[in-house]
C-alpha cells in the first residue's frame, strides 16, 4: 500500500497528504518496517528515516517553508540515566511556555534522536530554559538563543552551545 503523511491542521485534526504534496515517497506502494525521527541536517525541522522490505532506506527530509525559529537540546545525565529519559525542558518566552519531555520508545520499530526540538514562530528572544531531570534535580538557564542547539548536562553549571 502507499505510505501516508498526515498534516496537522492544528484544531486537533489531520489531513492526508497526496504524493505529488508530501513528496514521491508517498507515491510508491511499499511494505514499511521501522520510522525515525531526527534532524540530520541541523535546521530544526524533524526529518524521518523509513525502512521497508525489499529496498533502499529512505531519508525524508523536512522542506516545510518559513516554519520559523527553533532550538534544540540534548540532554546528559549524570546523577539520572544517561540518556535522560523522563526530563522535562520548559522553555519561556514572554507570555508564551513550551513543555517537551524525552521519552523512550518512541519510533516505529527504531528509536528517535535523542534530542527535544522546539519550534518557537517569529520569537527571537527567549527568557528561560528550566530542566527537570527524573532524579528531581531541577536546573535553569537564562537566555538561549534562537536558531541554536545546546547540550545540557545534569548536574553542571554550563549550557554547551553546538556550533
Amino acid at each position: 500500500m502507499l505510505p501516508a503523511c498526515y498534516q496537522n491542521r492544528g484544531d486537533s485534526g489531520f489531513d492526508e497528504l497526496t504524493g505529488a504534496s508530501a513528496g514521491n515517497f508517498f507515491s510508491e506502494p511499499a511494505l514499511g518496517r521501522a520510522v525515525s525521527r531526527l534532524d540530520w541536517n541541523r535546521d530544526g525541522l524533524p526529518d524521518l528515516a523509513v525502512t521497508s522490505v525489499g529496498t533502499s532506506a529512505a531519508l525524508l527530509t523536512n522542506i516545510t517553508p518559513d516554519a520559523g525559529n527553533f532550538v534544540k537540546f540534548q540532554l546528559v545525565g549524570t546523577s539520572s540515566e544517561r540518556c535522560a529519559f523522563g526530563a522535562r525542558v520548559q522553555l519561556d518566552s514572554g507570555d508564551r511556555t513550551w513543555t517537551r519531555q524525552l521519552v523512550a520508545g518512541d519510533g516505529f520499530s527504531a528509536a528517535n534522536q535523542r534530542c527535544l526540538i522546539f519550534g518557537i514562530d517569529d520569537r527571537s528572544k527567549l527568557d528561560r530554559v528550566i530542566v527537570t531531570w527524573p532524579s528531581g534535580r531541577i536546573q535553569t538557564y537564562k537566555n538561549p538563543e534562537p536558531n541554536s542547539h545546546y547540550t545540557i548536562v545534569e548536574d553542571s553549571n554550563k549550557v554547551w552551545k553546538k556550533p
